[in-house]
């Protein structure tokens, strides 16, 4: 998990909308918010990395099941945006050695080339129906 992820943060994603107005930015990020919360379980659901990679294997060398009792996807595994252009991840302390450090269900501090890659369709979509008459 040591290697250093090439693009955007969400922070520079939220920057980006700032650019937008103010209405179609905050439409944009309440979208991405939960266009990337589905992403985000897709891949957890498939037992792979927010990068797309087989997920890493336990201490024992075995796979290991991350969904004993559900918390963590319920809990932790969700996006929010706070009413303006920022998306967040809603993680408690209790779940990011976890999810980001040893497993890589949540990416660290670059945003993977498939969750770019839909937040731009978002964007595109919200900027699509803000254009029509």
């Amino acid at each position: 998990m040591g290697t250093k992820r090439k693009g955007p943060s969400l922070r520079t994603y939220a920057k980006t909308l700032e650019q937008l107005p103010r209405t179609v930015a905050i439409k944009v990020a309440e979208r991405g918010a939960g266009v990337i919360t589905t992403a985000a379980r897709g891949s957890f659901d498939s037992g792979r990395t927010a990068d797309d990679q087989p997920r890493p294997l336990g201490t024992s060398g075995n796979e290991v099941n991350l969904v004993v009792s559900g918390n963590l996807r319920a809990q932790a595994l969700r996006f929010l945006h706070d009413g303006t252009t920022r998306i967040r991840a809603a993680l408690t302390e209790r779940y990011h050695g976890v999810m980001v450090g040893r497993f890589g269900v949540l990416p660290g501090a670059r945003l993977p080339a498939r969750w770019r890659q839909l937040l731009g369709l978002t964007a595109d979509g919200v900027l699509t129906e803000e254009a029509r008459p």
